[in-house]
């Protein structure tokens, strides 16, 4: 009754995220009965569908010119405080779908229309980009303000340096802390140098392995 009465419907999975999800699981060659082009741009299409304040009527009239943009606008984005230079564009590809691509590329236009599509929902984006490294973001500000584990990242590359990895336990009471060290941080993966785990943002999870996509 409370969900009924406050802002209806409440969305469980998004349509537009379950074709940009077959999109990738045909890209891997996984049987997901269509190609991979057909559930990328049919994602994007869809996307428009999960916003109800927005004037359908506008994105319909938009997408085929949007589907056929082969290079990316190269935007630099500037701080309006002017605490930071400006920063260049991350972002390298377009959104027209190529079948000369390489599969990596292709993973990357699927990734970065998947997050667009998916705003402002943050978990699913935040799983995709420490999954496969995607969408391209700018490096971490200010990380001698984490616990140390996230380092500096040179902002003309991706790298796992500068993607935090997971948010660390806040123990409340001596019970939780101690049921924490003794099951929760032995359950993490090791990470990439064999080293036991560590309750930090840096440590990867059980599925977030420090491995090429393809």
């Amino acid at each position: 009754m409370y969900f009924a009465e406050c802002n209806p419907p409440l969305y469980l999975m998004k349509v537009s995220e379950v074709n940009f999800l077959r999109a990738e699981g045909a890209l891997r060659g996984w049987n997901m009965g269509g190609t991979a082009q057909s559930f990328y741009e049919q994602g994007i299409r869809t996307a428009y569908l999960e916003d109800r304040n927005f004037p359908i009527k506008e994105y319909v009239n938009y997408i085929d010119d949007y589907l056929n943009v082969d290079a990316p606008k190269g935007i630099a984005y500037v701080d309006p405080q002017g605490l930071t230079p400006d920063m260049p564009s991350v972002t390298k590809i377009g959104v027209k779908w190529n079948e000369g691509d390489s599969k990596e590329t292709k993973l990357e236009k699927i990734i970065t229309q998947k997050y667009i599509a998916s705003f402002p929902y943050s978990y699913e984006s935040w799983v995709d980009l420490r999954r496969t490294g995607y969408p391209k973001l700018f490096p971490i500000l200010n990380t001698e303000h984490s616990d140390g584990t996230i380092k500096p990242g040179d902002p003309k590359v991706q790298t796992a340096d500068n993607i935090m990895r997971r948010i660390p336990w806040v123990p409340d009471d001596p019970q939780t802390k101690e049921d924490i060290n003794a099951t929760g941080i032995p359950a993490l993966s090791e990470d990439t140098n064999n080293k036991p785990a560590t309750d930090t943002q840096m440590q990867r999870l059980w599925w977030d392995v420090d491995a090429p996509n393809f």
